[in-house]
């Protein structure tokens, strides 16, 4: 409202000025001030007039608004978190173990079960297109499995000892991202370190050890959330199964070789935080 008063006052200057205009450039008025007073009045108006058409110009021009999608749309950008590149961290979980130990000869099997704390180090590269996750990565993991149990064979009861501490794993991985969150899906070669040792006391007191490195598959899902630029945390379920070891042990002076079949499998809930570099 008050650019419009201002507006409208000038415009009755500039017509009040106008009309008197030819009044001013009559030859009657012959004094050489007045005509310079003369002019600097027009170049005035002038001046008016331009600020004038300015003004009304700029009324005239519709406010120019960005649209909502537009807006959605730099929003989305700007809230959008580009996964790609390098990260390492740490994790730490629990979870359960199963498996049986099978002696053939004399018929004894061991089924076990029990719970388990890990924990380990992790590293690994990410690749974005669109809304889609892709990379590798690579871990080591240090776990508690120490089971103990004894065979069934009434006659010839033989105690057992099963162990896996370290594993290890190179896994694929595909997500999706949604913002600064990912789900993503991983799977690959687990090996682990496999320890196995018997003893039977009643017969002879002979001792076994098989210790090796296991072949085995590991696979899980899980989500990540982008907490800094820089760190991220994760919850992780994984299924490590390693396949079914046979080895051929002296149980007993009797005996002879004794054909042993051990089978393994890990599930572990985790949690752990990256650093992306």
């Amino acid at each position: 409202m008050r650019r419009q008063h201002r507006v409208m006052g000038i415009l009755s200057v500039v017509a009040l000025v106008g009309a008197s205009a030819p009044m001013f450039s009559t030859p009657a008025i012959a004094d050489t001030d007045q005509q310079a007073e003369i002019s600097a009045l027009k170049a005035e108006i002038q001046k008016l007039e331009s600020k004038v058409d300015s003004l009304q110009a700029q009324q005239a021009a519709p406010t120019i608004m960005p649209s909502q999608a537009a807006l959605e749309e730099t929003t989305a950008a700007a809230d959008k978190h580009d996964w790609s590149g390098p990260y390492a961290g740490a994790n730490v979980g629990v979870g359960m173990v199963n498996g049986n130990v099978i002696q053939e000869y004399l018929g004894g099997t061991e089924a076990f079960s029990d719970a388990i704390v890990q924990g380990g180090l992790h590293a690994g590269y990410n690749y974005q297109i669109r809304n889609t996750i892709l990379g590798g990565e690579a871990e080591i993991n240090l776990g508690s499995q120490n089971n103990k149990g004894a065979m069934s064979e009434e006659s010839n009861p033989e105690s057992t000892k099963s162990r896996i501490s370290w594993s290890a794993a190179l896994l694929g991985r595909a997500g999706i991202a949604l913002g600064d969150t990912i789900f993503f899906a991983d799977a690959g070669p687990g090996p682990a370190i496999a320890r196995l040792r018997g003893s039977a006391p009643v017969n002879t007191g002979l001792n076994w050890t098989v210790d090796r490195w296991a072949p085995g598959i590991k696979g899980g899902a899980g989500a990540e959330f982008m907490v800094s630029p820089k760190i991220s945390i994760r919850a992780q379920y994984s299924v490590l199964a390693l396949t079914s070891q046979t080895d051929k042990q002296v149980i007993c002076a009797s005996c002879g070789l004794e054909r042993v079949v051990w089978t393994n499998m890990q599930q572990a809930a985790t949690i752990g935080a990256d650093w992306h570099f």
